[in-house]
C-alpha cells in the first residue's frame, strides 16, 4: 500500500477554478483501478490550504494514475493556482518520505 499526502496552498482568487477544476481529477481517480482512497480535505484554520490524501494498492497503480489524461491535465492546470509548490508525503510500509 502506497499512502501520499498532497499538500497544496491555493491563491484565495484562484479557489473556485481551483475547486472546479479538481472535481474531474476526483471523480476520474476514484474509479481507477488499484485506487482505495482519493479524498480532498480543507484545513479549518487556514483557508486556501488543501490535502489531497490518496492509497494506492502498489507502484503500478500509481504510475498508471500519473500517467492518465486527467491527473496530467489537473498538474498543468493547477499550478497557476497554487501560492507555493506542492508537497508530497508518501509512506510505504511504514517508512516516510519527503518530495
Amino acid at each position: 500500500m502506497i499512502i501520499l499526502q498532497a499538500y497544496m496552498n491555493v491563491k484565495p482568487e484562484k479557489r473556485q477554478s481551483f475547486l472546479a477544476g479538481i472535481q474531474t481529477l476526483l471523480e476520474s481517480s476514484r474509479k481507477e483501478t488499484g485506487n482505495t482512497q482519493y479524498q480532498l480535505f480543507e484545513n479549518t484554520e487556514n483557508p486556501n490550504h488543501f490535502v489531497m490524501l490518496e492509497q494506492w494498492e502498489d507502484e503500478k497503480a500509481l504510475l498508471a494514475h500519473q500517467q492518465t489524461e486527467h491527473f496530467q491535465s489537473f498538474i498543468g492546470s493547477s499550478t497557476d493556482a497554487l501560492a507555493e509548490p506542492l508537497q508530497i508525503i508518501r509512506t510505504e510500509k511504514g517508512v516516510n518520505t519527503y518530495e
